[in-house]
């Protein structure tokens, strides 16, 4: 299993150029009116990380889905943690950066949740958002102390919890590979549609055109639609759904991801950055 992941992150390295904000450092949306262009570039990055990990976690419930896997435990918390493995095994810092945003954009949520008031909502099948963003942060630890164990939000766990870190990821990862060993591809390619839908709504339109540029939805089919034997195919798209929202149609075999969720992201950050100044 960890050799798919060797023979993919050639595909990563190839593919970060793509997910570079430099293409998109001249379209400048609302969200961002008011940043440096330092900070505009960071946004782009925080926004492209999250896609990924996004369409990383939309295509674990499909291998669930299609491969009828068994998860013990809630779903949620499982296609997280395996779209957590699935770019750390890729070994490419570019990537490692995108898992930092993912963690961080759970973090910014739940702050913001907590300023305006909102209840925390326990029956919901998703952990709440800190919980997500440390159940990351605690994989990331566990693969590599090194490049992770200065980030803030490992500093401020426990050494016990820390040191326990290093056997989740190895439990963790052990069993979604044993899981998904039997599926890999040798050969070929997985029918795949790919599909960025056009926008009318200017405020839409330059995150449609952006994650085109950049081939988020061509970088998700190598790393997963071309790495497992899916005979029936399996569909990509880009799409504004009226909400920020991502997810995976068994009956359609698509995985969607939102303009809205990049939009949502965008001024996420964008409001910490301007805050931060003041």
């Amino acid at each position: 299993m960890r050799a798919y992941f060797l023979k993919f992150a050639a595909a990563f390295v190839m593919a970060a150029g793509l997910l570079s904000p430099a293409k998109a450092q001249d379209k400048m949306p609302a969200e961002l009116a008011g940043l440096s262009e330092e900070q505009a570039e960071e946004v782009w990055e925080f926004v492209f990380g999250n896609a990924l990990f996004v369409l990383m976690h939309e295509a674990g419930h499909m291998l669930i889905s299609e491969f009828d896997l068994p998860v013990l435990g809630r779903e949620e918390d499982a296609v997280d943690a395996l779209s957590t493995i699935v770019i750390l095994e890729s070994d490419d810092t570019v990537y490692d950066n995108a898992l930092i945003d993912a963690s961080d954009s759970w973090f910014l949520t739940g702050a913001a949740a907590a300023a305006a008031g909102d209840d925390f909502v326990f029956w919901d099948e998703h952990s709440v958002e800190e919980q997500r963003a440390y159940a990351i942060v605690c994989l990331m630890l566990g693969h590599d102390a090194e490049t992770f164990g200065g980030l803030d939000a490992v500093e401020d766990m426990p050494e016990e919890r820390r040191e326990r870190c290093v056997w989740e990821y190895q439990q963790t990862a052990s069993s979604w590979f044993r899981l998904l060993e039997p599926y890999l591809r040798e050969s070929g390619e997985t029918p795949v549609t790919i599909t960025y839908e056009e926008v009318s709504q200017p405020d839409l339109a330059v995150y449609a055109e952006a994650f085109r540029e950049a081939g988020l939805l061509e970088l998700a089919k190598e790393l997963i639609a071309d790495a497992f034997v899916l005979e029936k195919g399996i569909a990509f798209q880009m799409t504004s759904c009226g909400e920020p929202n991502a997810f995976w149609d068994p009956e359609e075999r698509t995985i969607s991801y939102c303009y809205e969720l990049g939009q949502l992201h965008a001024q996420l950050l964008a409001e910490y950055l301007m805050n931060q100044a003041q």
